[in-house]
């Protein structure tokens, strides 16, 4: 008979930090630090800058406050465009965290293969070259902020990671 493993341990109620507040102006700051930590990795592989979309912002947004009310962390089903999301608790998150964490899947990507990986498919959307535009949304709930992107055209297409996703310029 398989032994049940032991609880996870509860910790101390933390309050978020002052970036961490939901407040217009550290959700602008947020979304402003996202946007330039996107297009610093994406030029460190020769990637074009995106522009915002304030479309896709909205549609970001609204992902972002859905995950939010519902205390959950999944993918938008049939998502018209890419899609990167991060959750994190109990700490004040800056705008370049969840794209750096993003950014650190690099490591599971395989450029000879040149194909999806699920442990990697973050990382190919962030710098998938073709991509335009993308739009941002944040939202926040005690001390838990998740944060959704959007990317248009969308990335990770079969068949085509070789043109998107090159390697880091030297």
């Amino acid at each position: 008979m398989a032994k049940k493993p032991a609880p996870i341990p509860h910790t101390q109620p933390r309050k978020p930090g002052p970036i961490g507040r939901d407040t217009q102006a550290n959700n602008d700051k947020f979304l402003k630090d996202v946007f330039a930590a996107t297009n610093k990795f994406r030029a460190m592989h020769g990637c074009p800058a995106l522009k915002i979309n304030e479309g896709l912002n909205k549609y970001a947004q609204e992902w972002a406050n859905n995950l939010r009310d519902r205390n959950a962390m999944e993918h938008r089903p049939n998502p018209k465009y890419g899609e990167n999301i991060f959750l994190s608790g109990g700490m004040d998150v800056t705008g370049d965290l969840p794209v750096e964490m993003w950014y650190r899947e690099i490591h599971s990507y395989n450029f000879e293969k040149g194909e999806f990986s699920p442990t990697s498919g973050h990382f190919t959307q962030l710098i998938w070259k073709s991509c335009k535009e993308m739009g941002s949304g944040v939202a926040r709930k005690d001390d838990r902020t998740w944060v959704v992107c959007n990317y248009d055209p969308p990335g990770n297409v079969v068949g085509l990671f070789k043109q998107n996703v090159p390697k880091k310029l030297k």
